[in-house]
């Protein structure tokens, strides 16, 4: 789902991490990530624990390289993430 301007803005209220890159590069970078979100947009206003759940995961992609590489299937960054924050769990 292609996120708006605003719904980009506001989905940056949640406490996501600032992005590094250039400039280029984040603004592209932060309409992925927004984009993102959106498929879990009825959620994250819902469950408040799945929304901190969520944004703290999508914020270990701090680089917009991240992104941007990923475009394709951002949830894929979600799920790599997810991955290995189990096995730091596990040890």
């Amino acid at each position: 789902m292609k996120a708006t301007t605003q719904q980009v803005e506001k989905l940056e209220t949640l406490g996501l991490v600032q992005l590094i890159g250039s400039d280029k590069q984040v603004a592209w970078a932060r309409q992925l990530r927004a984009d993102a979100l959106m498929d879990y947009a009825d959620s994250l206003m819902y469950y408040a624990d799945l929304r901190k759940n969520l944004v703290d995961v999508v914020n270990t992609a701090s680089h917009a390289s991240d992104w941007i590489n990923n475009r394709n299937n951002p949830g894929l960054i979600i799920v790599a993430t997810a991955q290995k924050l189990k096995k730091q769990i596990v040890k």
